[in-house]
């Protein structure tokens, strides 16, 4: 998949279907078994939910870790841009960019949001498209 040509509108799109995958078997195993919180370990359902959410973790992780460096990042920059870290993207990007400065950095701080990727990104689809940005753009800043 790297040496594909990928739109960004539909890398948001696969990492939204996994999240909503993600949220889907989580509220499934908790309305079946109760919420993690009340689980002790090696419970056998306290496994289950685990093994499910480990799962999903993976199967995102490894969507991410095809992905190209550059559309990672932006990637990366419409989550936190979704959850409203920053009214400008394009600072935004730059500041992610000095904070995360490794793939691995990139990578895990959109798997530690699995559960709310999907609103995130729906929010920072809603807010580009109100800003008339361009996600296949470069998020550069431009001086």
């Amino acid at each position: 998949m790297k040496g594909d040509s990928m739109s960004m509108i539909d890398i948001v799109q696969r990492v939204i279907e996994l999240s909503q995958e993600y949220e889907s078997k989580r509220k499934i195993h908790e309305a079946e078994h109760g919420t993690a919180e009340g689980f002790f370990v090696g419970e056998r359902k306290a496994e289950g939910y685990f093994e499910a959410t480990e799962f999903l973790d993976r199967k995102i992780k490894l969507y991410l870790e095809s992905l190209p460096e550059t559309e990672l990042r932006k990637l990366q920059t419409l989550v936190y841009f979704g959850r409203g870290d920053d009214d400008d993207i394009f600072s935004l990007h730059e500041h992610l960019t000095s904070v995360s400065p490794t793939r691995e950095d990139v990578i895990r701080t959109v798997v530690e949001k699995a559960p709310a990727l999907s609103t995130y990104l729906l929010t920072a689809l809603r807010r580009v498209e109100r800003s008339g940005i361009d996600i296949d753009g470069s998020f550069e800043k431009v001086e």
